[in-house]
């Protein structure tokens, strides 16, 4: 699993996590999908994607080995993009489990 964190550090913080819900924006989608974490299974996706949208360019992209006792995920939106939802646990651990890749 790869996902952007908002910062260059190493390991990525519990505000790297926070969904779009937390953040207030996206307001317009709906709220399953943003209280999810957008992610992708591929690095050139997000590498691509990161490219293409300028606000992301400032994101670095972080990878995780997650299981069925972490999270629940699902395709949403373009092929390619994925939603992440953790469980309450694997939240707390999120900082952890996931490292940054550049």
């Amino acid at each position: 699993m790869m996902s952007f964190t908002s910062s260059n550090r190493h390991p990525p913080n519990a505000t790297d996590f926070r969904s779009a819900l937390e953040r207030g924006v996206f307001a317009g989608q709906p709220e399953c999908q943003r209280a999810a974490l957008s992610c992708g299974l591929e690095k050139d996706y997000l590498s691509a994607l990161r490219k293409g949208i300028p606000r992301l360019r400032r994101f670095m992209i972080s990878r995780a080995k997650l299981g069925p006792e972490h999270d629940r995920i699902k395709q949403t939106g373009n092929p390619g993009h994925y939603s992440l939802w953790l469980f309450a646990n694997a939240l707390l651990l999120a900082p952890t489990l996931f490292e940054v890749l550049e």
